[in-house]
């Protein structure tokens, strides 16, 4: 039954991983124009842009890693390769 347990659980955890970073890239997002939008001084919106872009790279490259073929269209998905 552990067994069983454990080849469930590394069978959803990297997709379910995946899925919430995907939907982490629209509130990073939403999140960085509130900050800049809101920045006081020309140094802060610069500070929270290159914050806000370098979630939006994080969490975008780790969603298309965890997700990896799944998510990807049938015509493309066979027709690059993955790494796992």
């Amino acid at each position: 039954m552990a067994d069983l347990v454990e080849w469930a659980a590394d069978l959803v955890e990297p997709k379910l991983r995946g899925w919430l970073h995907a939907s982490m890239v629209p509130a990073s997002l939403s999140a960085g124009i509130v900050l800049v939008c809101l920045a006081r001084t020309q140094q802060a919106a610069l500070a929270y842009y290159v914050h806000s872009v370098t979630a939006w790279l994080l969490f975008g490259t780790s969603a298309v890693y965890h997700l990896g073929a799944t998510a990807r269209p049938s015509c493309v998905a066979s027709t690059t390769p993955t790494l796992f």
